[in-house]
C-alpha cells in the first residue's frame, strides 16, 4: 500500500495554536486552577500583585509544552500538571524581577507591578512565587524533574546577570548575544518540555530529543521578540515599542547593525546606548539602521533557523515512537510546529518573509496530519494492495509511506482484520491507516 499525500500551498494558512490550546485545554483548565490556588496567601499583598500578572494573560506557551510532551509520551496522572503550574510560576517570577531589573513600565498592555506596588514589593512577590513553584515540584515526587527545573532557575539567573554586562556595551559579540538569550530564555523552554517525557518514564533519546525542541524554540521566540520590539506594535506587544532601545539592550538586531555599519553608526549607537543620551527621533533613525543594515530580516532569518532545527530533532527521536502512535504523535508534532510558527508569524508578515514558515515542515520528519481523499485498489492473495490518495490543507510537498495490509483471521470469531505487514520497512506491526 502506498499513501500519497498532495498539498496545495495557493491558500497558505496563518499559522495558529488554537489547535494545540484545543488539544490541551483539559490539562491547563487544571493548571489555572492550580496556579490561582497557589497564588493565594494570608498576606493580602501577594496575591493582590501574584494575580495582577497572572490574569494579564500570555499565551502559557511554557505549561502548554510540558503538557503536550507529557501527554505525547502517554503520560497518566497529573503530575504534568503540577509541573507545568511550576513552570509557569517560574516564569511569572522572572517576569516581576524583570520588570524591576529594567524599569519597565509595561507588561502585558497593563501597568508593571513595580509601577502600581513599588520595586520591594514586586521582587519579594516574586521570590514567593519561585517558592511555591519549587514546593510544587517536590509535590510531583520526581527527583529528576526537581534537578531539571531547579537547574533552569540557577540557569536563568546566570543569564540575567550575563545580561546586565552585555548592557550598554556596543562591542556585545553574537556569540556572547547568544549566550544570553541560551540562559535566559530557551533554558526555560528546553527544561519545561524535558519533564514531560521525563515523568512519562522515557528513555534517556526521547528526553534529550524534547530538551533539543525546547531549547530551539526559546532561541525562535527570543529572536522574534528583538526584532518586534523594533518592528511590532504596542497593541500586539503589551509593552511599548523601543523598550529594549531606551533601556539600553544590546539585542541581536543592534549587534548585526553596529557589525555591518559605518564608524558615524556606532557613534551614534554609542550616544544612545552606551551614553544613554536619547533625543527626539532617535528611535526613529535607530529603526531606520537596523532596516538599512537588513538587522530585523536577518535576526527573524535567524529564528527561522533555529524554528527548523527544533522539530527536526523533535521529529527524528520520535519517529519511531510515531510510528507505534500513529495519529497522536504525528498530531502533537504538528502542534509544536504551530506553536513555533506562531511565535514569529508577525515579524514574517512584517518584513515579506511568509514563505520561510513552510520550511518548518521540511525539518519536521514525520507525516502532518492528513485525511482520506480517494482509495482505487483491491484484495489478493489475503494482501490489501490499494493506493490511498491523501490531501491536507496545510501546504507543504508530495510524499508517499510504502505499506503493506495483511489480512489475520481472529480465532475466536473466524472474522479477518487487516493488519500491516511485519515485514515492511517504514511501518511498524500494530500501526494503523485508515482504509475505507
Amino acid at each position: 500500500m502506498a499513501v500519497v499525500a498532495t498539498y496545495s500551498d495557493s491558500q497558505p494558512r496563518r499559522p495558529s495554536i488554537q489547535s494545540l490550546v484545543d488539544l490541551v485545554s483539559a490539562g491547563m483548565s487544571d493548571v489555572n486552577e492550580l496556579i490561582l490556588s497557589k497564588a493565594g496567601s494570608n498576606v493580602e499583598l501577594i496575591p493582590e500583585i501574584a494575580k495582577h500578572l497572572i490574569s494579564s494573560g500570555g499565551k502559557r506557551l511554557r505549561p502548554m509544552l510540558t503538557l503536550a510532551c507529557a501527554e505525547m509520551f502517554g503520560y497518566q496522572g497529573d503530575g504534568h500538571v503540577t509541573l507545568a503550574a511550576s513552570v509557569e510560576f517560574m516564569h511569572t517570577a522572572t517576569l516581576l524581577h524583570d520588570d524591576v531589573v529594567d524599569e519597565s513600565d509595561m507588561r502585558r498592555g497593563k501597568l508593571a507591578a513595580r509601577k502600581l506596588w513599588g520595586n520591594q514589593a514586586s521582587v519579594l512577590v516574586g521570590d514567593y512565587l519561585l517558592g511555591q513553584a519549587f514546593k510544587m515540584m517536590v509535590d510531583v515526587g520526581s527527583l529528576e524533574a526537581l534537578h531539571i527545573l531547579s537547574s533552569a532557575s540557577a540557569v536563568i539567573a546566570e543569564g540575567e546577570v550575563l545580561q546586565l554586562g552585555a548592557a550598554k556595551n556596543i562591542t556585545t559579540t553574537e556569540e556572547d548575544y547568544l549566550r544570553v538569550i541560551e540562559a535566559k530564555t530557551a533554558a526555560l523552554f528546553a527544561a519545561a518540555a524535558e519533564v514531560g517525557p521525563v515523568i512519562a518514564g522515557q528513555n534517556a533519546a526521547m528526553k534529550q530529543a524534547a530538551r533539543t525542541y525546547g531549547m530551539e524554540l526559546g532561541y525562535a521566540f527570543q529572536l522574534v521578540d528583538d526584532a518586534l520590539d523594533y518592528g511590532g506594535s504596542s497593541a500586539d506587544l503589551g509593552k511599548d515599542i523601543g523598550d529594549d532601545f531606551r533601556e539600553g539592550k544590546i539585542t541581536l538586531p543592534v549587534v548585526l547593525a553596529v557589525a555591518r555599519g559605518s564608524e558615524q553608526d556606532r557613534t551614534f549607537w554609542r550616544r544612545c546606548l552606551e551614553g544613554e543620551d536619547i533625543e527626539d527621533g532617535d528611535l526613529e533613525q535607530a529603526i531606520a539602521l537596523l532596516k538599512k543594515h537588513d538587522a530585523l530580516a536577518d535576526t527573524v532569518e535567524r529564528a527561522r533557523n533555529y524554528g527548523e532545527k527544533g522539530p527536526a530533532g523533535a521529529g527524528n527521536a520520535a519517529r519511531g515512537r510515531a510510528q507505534r502512535c500513529h495519529g497522536r504523535c504525528r498530531r502533537l508534532l504538528h502542534l509544536a510546529c504551530e506553536l513555533i510558527r506562531a511565535s514569529y508569524w508577525n515579524a514574517i508578515r512584517n518584513l515579506h518573509l511568509r514563505a520561510a514558515v513552510r520550511a518548518v515542515w521540511a525539518g519536521l520528519g514525520v507525516l502532518p496530519p492528513i485525511r482520506c481523499h480517494k482509495r482505487v485498489g483491491g484484495i489478493a492473495s489475503r494482501c490489501l494492495t490499494t493506493r490511498v490518495r491523501m490531501r491536507s490543507t496545510i501546504p507543504g510537498g508530495r510524499f508517499s509511506v510504502p505499506v503493506r495490509y495483511q489480512a489475520h483471521s481472529s480465532p475466536r470469531t473466524g472474522r479477518s482484520r487487516w493488519r500491516p505487514s511485519p515485514t515492511c520497512g517504514q511501518v511498524r506491526r500494530g500501526h494503523r491507516l485508515p482504509v475505507r
